[in-house]
């Protein structure tokens, strides 16, 4: 076992975590097709953990995803996300 001396510096966690998210990034912006729900869930949570949230608005994809859910509004077992409607009038 490593000493406490062998412990990451937090300019070290940082570049890692740099690192780490650039490599996510990479996944899903070359080879989409190859991403499984293992890689997607994975992303999720590195999100999640680090305070990462999104809204659906008129002007994000999240809004297209919640068109596309299987919610007929009367279904209590499926959370809702109100659509919002675009800005702007």
């Amino acid at each position: 076992m490593g000493n406490v001396t062998d412990k990451a510096t937090t300019d070290e966690v940082h570049v890692l975590h740099g690192l780490l998210c650039k490599a996510f990034l990479a996944k899903l912006q070359k080879t989409p097709e190859d991403i499984t729900a293992s890689d997607l869930n994975v992303i999720r949570q590195f999100l999640k953990d680090n305070g990462i949230r999104s809204v659906p608005t008129s002007e994000n994809v999240l809004n297209d995803l919640c068109d596309d859910l299987p919610y007929d509004g009367e279904n209590a077992n499926i959370l809702f996300v109100p659509k919002i409607a675009p800005s702007g009038g």
